[in-house]
């Protein structure tokens, strides 16, 4: 599935699409991009080092005399460099137990959890390719539940100990600033073919970044695990033999053929959601949020780097060479080099559709920044999507094409969810009878 795919690398781009930039601020706001947890004003906490007397030594993470070189961490950037997180991680940890607040040790873990997360997405892609050529999912107990089979082998083997892991790690170099510097590029390989490759120093948007992959698939599988995906498999079969070299028609059967399967009267529990995973729900769909209010802090970071940006993975053009960025320079991204005027406005677009999602999503939660007004959102927001699928952005931002996500995760019921993507999907059907007519 050409569509499916394209998302799937879009998701890996996340590790490049983030910015150089630490933060500085020292407001002592206790947030997870402050370097301080507690308001002590000289910043002292622990992994911090400012004041005299404490354990100002050479090679501390908070003067500017670099850490001794550690045996163990060069051998872990060695296995980055390979492509192998989980031997990486091996080295960093026994790093870790020679020198606790060693930054580049605590930072490598995040990254080898990166690398992780690429296998994750390719066995993914790799499950999506067999579903053409009907290909079973290894060791599932109910042939005749495959889906739901592969979704808790998934998240229970391969991700959901390694996404906390990685939260807690990322949350350890942000609150201290820590930094990474990875000379032999980190290969980005998704389905057999080389996407990218990220060398140069890590810092603290690279955090950020590293947070969105995780979360952003936490928020989808895990809300595939709460609910049935008992179905016809033999639709999804169908609809991975379609033709999307022609990809505006076969959207459109797509469309057809997932509402049948959801109305099929011989499944009619596809899509439901047992009560007692209520609460697993709406955590996944929190994840969901925290992911897309990640990748808009990435873009943040990206803005607020300042300095010399030609040894970062990512950064801006800095065409004055003022050491920080102008609203007119362009950002650069590993694999895709310097964006150019209508890859700003996409990825502006991109932005933007993040932040909608994330206010929609924390209505009626503790999150909901403005408690007073409801914040749908509004399917208009998916057209910078169809821009990098190569169609017409011709959802209009009409009333009528709101989605409340937070009434719909406040109060799911058993069926709430799939009544809303029924709901979707027709308006999907209109949408693209309107492009089809545009074209």
């Amino acid at each position: 599935m050409r569509q499916l795919r394209l998302i799937i690398l879009l998701l890996v781009l996340c590790l490049a699409v983030v910015a150089c930039g630490d933060d500085d601020d020292d407001n002592d706001d206790g947030a997870v991009d402050d370097d301080d947890a507690v308001d002590d004003d000289d910043d002292d906490t622990a992994g911090d080092d400012d004041t005299v007397g404490d354990d100002d030594t050479v090679g501390d993470d908070d003067d500017d005399t670099p850490w001794p070189v550690n045996e163990l961490i060069e051998e872990g950037k060695r296995w980055l460099a390979l492509g192998d997180g989980d031997v990486a991680n091996t080295y960093f940890r026994l790093a870790l137990e020679q020198v606790p607040r060693h930054p580049e040790a605590n930072y490598g873990i995040v990254l080898g959890h990166d690398v992780h997360m690429l296998d994750i997405i390719s066995i993914l892609w790799d499950y999506i390719d067999s579903l053409s050529y009907g290909g079973p999912v290894k060791g599932s107990a109910d042939p005749d539940n495959i889906l739901d089979n592969f979704i808790d082998e998934a998240l229970g083997g391969l991700f959901y100990t390694d996404a906390r892991e990685q939260a807690e790690y990322i949350e350890i170099c942000l609150a201290n600033g820590y930094h990474f510097q990875q000379d032999d590029a980190i290969p980005v390989i998704m389905h057999f073919v080389l996407q990218a490759e990220l060398a140069g120093q890590f810092d603290d948007a690279e955090l950020y970044g590293s947070y969105v992959i995780p979360q952003l698939l936490w928020g989808v599988l895990g809300q595939f695990d709460a609910i049935s995906l008992d179905v016809d498999i033999t639709i999804l079969y169908a609809i991975t033999e379609l033709d999307f070299d022609d990809l505006l028609p076969a959207l459109r059967e797509t469309v057809d053929m997932l509402l049948a399967a959801m109305e099929d009267p011989s499944h009619a529990g596809f899509l439901t959601l047992p009560e007692e995973n209520i609460p697993q729900l709406q955590e996944a769909a929190l994840m969901l949020a925290s992911a897309a209010n990640n990748f808009g802090l990435m873009f943040e970071a990206i803005e607020a780097e300042r300095g010399d940006q030609s040894g970062d993975v990512v950064g801006y053009h800095d065409g004055n060479q003022n050491e920080m960025f102008d609203s007119w320079e362009r950002y650069r991204f590993p694999g895709l080099d310097l964006l150019d005027e209508e890859g700003m406005a996409l990825s502006a677009g991109l932005r933007n559709m993040a932040i909608a999602l994330r206010n929609s999503l924390w209505d009626d939660t503790e999150f909901d920044i403005d408690p007073e007004t409801r914040q749908p959102f509004n399917l208009s927001y998916l057209n910078p999507l169809l821009k990098l699928a190569g169609l017409p952005a011709f959802i209009p931002h009409w009333d009528m094409l709101d989605v409340d996500l937070g009434a719909v995760y406040d109060d799911p019921g058993t069926d709430g969810l799939k009544q809303t993507l029924i709901q979707i999907l027709h308006i999907a059907e209109i949408i693209l009878d309107l492009i089809g007519e545009e074209v």
